[in-house]
């Protein structure tokens, strides 16, 4: 926990409050790996908790398959996997089905469904919406399904398209028996994140937000994914702040989750429910950030 964060819930009259919503948002994180970081001897030396929802990424370098089998490893850790489904990138229902009954037979009953920026020419789905409305992740025993926001809106998808396939995920969520929930663009920028959950918990919808956060990473590898992602709210955030990257070679995000927790602790009915970490291939660093919340420094600040 960084000097500041230190400072202002010391000097805090509601500290103790606010403190508790800290570690509660934090001490219950998912987080997220890459295929490649999903053995034995990675998630043992990370500090990643037994039971932690551990998220396996689809990046563009491998196949579905890959990430089934990395999944499988996860839960096997004592983990609890929660891979990445990328809908533009299936090519057959049969794929979908072969993944799904490998996923289910591992015990693996949680996944986040994605539509995914590169679409494959072969495609069979366009969109997330398509992979929920075959009913195959209820009849395969998901029990809890993910699915992406986007506070800061998506370089690939129109304002009003965006808007309108949100809407229309919530109404499927509603019916379904399974438990659904949105996991939000990482960003560096609280507004938007607020202004997102406000905005869905305004039109009468009570399902539950994981704010996407970056984890503890080197700062120019996270202006990278931030510039491929087109977090452009918060992107604007820190080239207005100098004094946010002068000298700045590892990124921590100690204010946004104190923001986000403050924000919590004034709305009873707030959507939010934790914090994931998008590591960028920093597992171990991030992890081992996390676990100092659990530790007594963090208690008696």
């Amino acid at each position: 926990m960084d000097n500041d964060m230190a400072d202002e819930l010391h000097a805090n009259p509601n500290a103790e409050e606010i403190r508790d919503l800290i570690k509660s948002f934090v001490s219950n994180y998912s987080i997220e790996i890459i295929p490649s970081e999903a053995r034995p001897e990675v998630l043992s030396s990370s500090a990643i908790l037994p039971g932690t929802d551990v998220y396996v990424a689809h990046p563009p370098n491998a196949s579905l398959a890959q990430v089934v089998d990395a999944a499988i490893n996860v839960q096997k850790s004592g983990c609890l996997a929660v891979p990445h489904l990328i809908a533009r990138k299936l090519t057959s229902v049969e794929q979908l089905e072969t993944a799904l009954k490998r996923l289910q037979e591992a015990g693996i009953h949680k996944i986040l469904v994605i539509g995914g920026d590169k679409a494959d020419p072969n495609r069979v789905f366009d969109s997330s919406l398509d992979v929920f409305y075959t009913g195959m992740l209820e009849r395969h025993g998901f029990e809890h399904i993910g699915f992406a926001g986007h506070p800061e809106g998506s370089r690939h998808i129109g304002a009003s398209i965006l808007k309108q396939a949100l809407a229309d995920k919530l109404a499927y969520a509603a019916q379904s028996p399974s438990q659904f929930y949105i996991l939000t663009q990482f960003g560096f920028d609280s507004e938007p994140i607020i202004a997102f959950e406000k905005s869905i918990r305004a039109d009468g919808n009570s399902i539950p937000i994981d704010v996407g956060l970056a984890g503890k990473t080197d700062t120019q590898k996270l202006l990278k994914f931030a510039v491929r992602c087109g977090v452009r709210s918060s992107l604007g955030l820190l080239f207005s702040r100098s004094d946010i990257l002068k000298g700045l070679t590892v990124a921590s995000p100690e204010n946004l989750v104190r923001d986000i927790a403050r924000y919590s602790r004034s709305q009873p009915d707030c959507l939010f429910r934790r914090g994931h970490f998008f590591t960028f291939g920093e597992v171990e660093l991030t992890a081992q950030w996390l676990s100092s919340f659990h530790g007594p420094k963090f208690e008696h600040q």
